[in-house]
């Protein structure tokens, strides 16, 4: 190789790591047994459920109904559940793993705690070990799917959480 050539690779390999930091967004998303959650500190429930919305439809997946559990419950405290479907997901699982219609539709929880407003999605992977598929696919597929539900809260979280990064003059 010669200096030129190597002068490309390095332009090549900048480009790539600082196009990478300037379209990635920070890990916001917590675990607990059973589940995944960010918390969005001194935040307004109907803009980020807006923004849920948004991030749930931009990573091609469709809410096939919202359960407003504040209502059914008579609570005044903000508090839905979105059930999700991806076809092309779906299609898979089902493929792989018939009894995938147990675990879809996929879920997400949205509440305000205080000040706070909370959203959850359930840990497809811990669940998926109850049904203990034999087929390796299907725990494919789960993983895809719960790296993609982790990938909408981080893109939620980032459209509030990263405004805080933003030093004051």
């Amino acid at each position: 190789m010669n200096i030129k050539s190597l002068r490309y690779m390095f332009l090549i390999m900048l480009t790539l790591i600082f196009s990478y930091k300037s379209f990635s967004w920070e890990d916001f998303v917590d675990h607990k047994s059973g589940y995944y959650y960010v918390v969005l500190e001194n935040a307004n429930f109907d803009r980020v459920n807006a923004k849920l919305v948004e991030k749930i439809e931009q990573n091609n997946w469709h809410i096939i109904h919202t359960l407003n559990v504040d209502k059914t419950i008579n609570s005044k405290t903000p508090y839905k559940t979105h059930l999700l479907c991806s076809k092309e997901r779906l299609k898979n699982g089902v493929g792989y793993f018939k009894p995938i219609g147990l675990i879809a539709p996929c879920r997400i929880a949205i509440y305000k705690d205080g000040h706070d407003v909370v959203i959850m999605t359930e840990d497809l992977e811990e669940v998926i070990q109850l049904y203990k598929p034999k087929n390796k696919k299907a725990y494919e597929c789960i993983k895809r799917v719960q790296k993609e539900m982790i990938q909408i809260l981080n893109a939620t979280a980032n459209e509030f959480k990263r405004k805080a990064h933003i030093p004051q003059y």
